[in-house]
Parts: structure tokens; C-alpha cells; sequence
């Protein structure tokens, strides 16, 4: 009996889903999740950020223009997981009416295009994860056109509620399929989810769980977490899924997703070796190919090189990028190549 035989022959409601976990368990439906990293298990980066707009752990990406934010991997975590992600208020604000503080991650276009958004055929999606914070009350979730560009064109908010302090939750949010807007299908932005933690003015909706027009991104009941100075939020076990129904999370090995991260950013760093096929190009003179594990979605920014070599990354590429030296020993220690949402 298998996986792909059962779920082609039993489809796809609450009863069939049921039967299916009583035959697989946690492991239904393999593929389902179109969350990269909701068990925040990777984190390439493994620094604690203050920047606006920084990426963090992989596949996730912090806005804090009002204070300041400090955003780690961290081992508290729900039963089932090992970690979560911590973010930190390290320096009170309020953000004034075109600024916010939210956390991001970006489905890519090739990745939701069979939800069929933008179409008479659109999908409903069921989002679930587990929070924890020591600030209670009600908070916003948006899905949003382009995610978190200012020239988003429809917003999807939705109200969940922290109930006990310092207590993980699992909360659950239908979404329905939009049928308006041009939604990405290929290497852009397709479906991207937003946490608020108190926006301005400027974002501000009565609509709840309703397709509207325009950058919204919370309701006024939205909890200000901004504001208190000792605020903490912990999030992880984030899965976005076809359909009406919340199944279990969708564990990837540590390697699958390692290499799922890989698409959008990959860190070469001390103690991997070196990283170079080296040939000579000319008299005295050679040539090193750096080579990333994946293709890589776009063209990556390469940054953070060291190592010996005479020119800066050139003939960069989805697959790799090459340095010249002009004598030999060319090598490259470290590198960071950058191709995120």
C-alpha cells in the first residue's frame, strides 16, 4: 500500500484524511506543506539581527522600523519540536503611520502555483502554528499580494488570539482562495504571510477574513507588542496546506530542508573546506569555479568572500561563480550567496 495510491483513491476530506492518518500518522500526505522551514530548524545565518527588513532564520524575514527587535534560534519550543523562533524586544516603539513591526515568510510562485489564486479555480488554504509570548491578546495575520512590497494590491487579515501568557497555543486560520489579482507563478512572490507585532494607521482594516483591496495588514484590536519594552514571541510549527483541514505537521529531514533553504540562500563558511574547482587559465594565471549545492532561484548577491584571489566573484550564475588570481593557490573560504524573496 502506498502514499501516492491512497491519497489518489481517497481524495481529499476530513473522513478520508483520518483514514489515512490512522494508516501513515505523521506522515500523510508528504508534500503538503508549502511552508519551507516552519520548524525553524535551519538557521544558516545563526546571528542574532537588529536591521530593519534582515532575513533571519532561513526563509524569514523581520520588519522593526519603530525599536529595535533582537530575532534568534531558540530550544524552547512545543512538544513535537525542537526549536522555534525568538524574537525579542530590545528597544520600545511606536510606529508612526506608515511603519510597522511584523515577521514574514514568502511561498515562491513556482511553489503555489497549483493553488491556482487569481482564477475561477483558486484554493482554499489552512494555515496552523504553534505562538508563545508573554504579551496576551488579540494579534493579525495577513496574506498578501506581494508580500511585504508597499505595492501589495490585496490583503487577506485575519485575528488570532494569545490566551495565557508565556503558554504555547496552536492556532488554526482558514484562508479562502482568492479569485482577483495576477498572483506569481514562477520565481517571484506567490503567497506571502505576514505576523504582525503593531503597524500604523496606514495598515489598518475593519475586514476580517475577507479578500480587500489595497496593503492591509491588522485590525484595531491588534495587540501593540511593540510598545512593551520586555515583549517576546516565539513562533514554529508553521504549515500551509490545500483545503479545509489542519493536518499533522510534516516533518522534513534536517537535510531536505537544509537543501530546500539552499534555493534562496547558501553559507559557505570556515571549517566546510574550500570551495573551488581550480584550472589554469593562462601562464601563471588561474581560475577557480565556486559551486552551490542547488540552483539557486535567481542570480544570488555574493558577499562575505575570503580566501586568495586576485578579482572579486565574477560570472555570477544560478550554479556558481568563479574568481581569478593571477599566480597559484587561487582558493575561497568563505562566502555567503543570497538569491531570498
Amino acid at each position: 500500500m502506498t502514499r501516492a495510491r491512497d491519497v489518489a483513491n481517497l481524495g481529499n476530506n476530513t473522513t478520508n484524511l483520518e483514514t489515512l492518518d490512522t494508516l501513515y500518522g505523521d506522515n500523510i500526505l508528504t508534500g503538503r506543506n508549502l511552508i519551507i522551514n516552519g520548524a525553524m530548524v535551519i538557521d544558516q545565518r545563526n546571528a542574532t539581527t537588529t536591521a530593519n527588513g534582515s532575513y533571519t532564520l532561513d526563509r524569514w524575514k523581520v520588519f522593526k522600523p519603530a525599536g529595535a527587535f533582537s530575532v534568534v534560534q531558540d530550544t524552547e519550543a512545543p512538544d513535537g519540536f525542537q526549536y522555534s523562533m525568538k524574537i525579542s524586544n530590545t528597544t520600545t516603539g511606536t510606529p508612526t503611520s506608515a511603519q510597522g513591526g511584523d515577521y514574514w515568510t514568502v511561498v515562491e510562485g513556482y511553489n503555489a502555483a497549483h493553488l491556482q489564486w487569481g482564477t475561477s479555480n483558486a484554493k482554499d488554504v489552512t494555515l496552523t502554528f504553534w505562538v508563545r509570548s508573554n504579551k496576551i491578546g488579540t494579534y493579525c495575520l495577513v496574506v498578501a499580494h506581494t508580500g511585504f512590497s508597499a505595492s501589495s494590491t490585496h490583503s487577506y487579515v485575519s485575528e488570532y488570539t494569545i490566551n495565557t501568557a508565556d503558554t504555547w497555543e496552536q492556532k488554526t486560520i482558514h484562508i479562502d482562495g482568492p479569485t482577483v489579482g495576477t498572483w506569481n507563478t514562477t520565481t517571484g512572490h506567490g503567497v506571502a504571510l505576514g505576523w504582525s507585532l503593531g503597524q500604523g494607521t496606514n495598515f489598518n482594516t475593519s475586514t476580517t477574513d475577507a479578500w480587500i483591496s489595497g496593503n492591509k495588514r491588522r485590525t484595531t484590536n491588534q495587540v501593540e507588542w511593540q510598545t512593551l519594552s520586555s515583549a517576546n514571541m516565539y513562533v514554529t510549527g508553521v504549515q500551509l496546506e490545500v483545503g479545509d483541514t489542519a493536518t499533522p505537521f510534516e516533518h522534513q529531514s534536517f537535510g531536505d530542508e537544509l537543501r530546500r533553504c539552499q534555493r534562496y540562500f547558501y553559507k559557505f563558511d570556515t571549517g566546510d573546506g574550500t570551495n573551488l574547482h581550480a584550472a589554469s587559465y593562462a601562464a601563471n594565471s588561474w581560475v577557480g569555479d565556486c559551486y552551490f549545492p542547488v540552483t539557486m532561484r535567481a542570480t544570488p548577491t555574493i558577499s562575505n568572500t575570503t580566501g586568495s584571489y586576485t578579482t572579486a566573484a565574477s560570472g555570477i550564475g544560478k550554479r556558481k561563480f568563479y574568481v581569478y588570481k593571477n599566480t597559484n593557490a587561487v582558493y575561497i573560504s568563505t562566502f555567503d550567496a543570497d538569491a531570498e524573496l
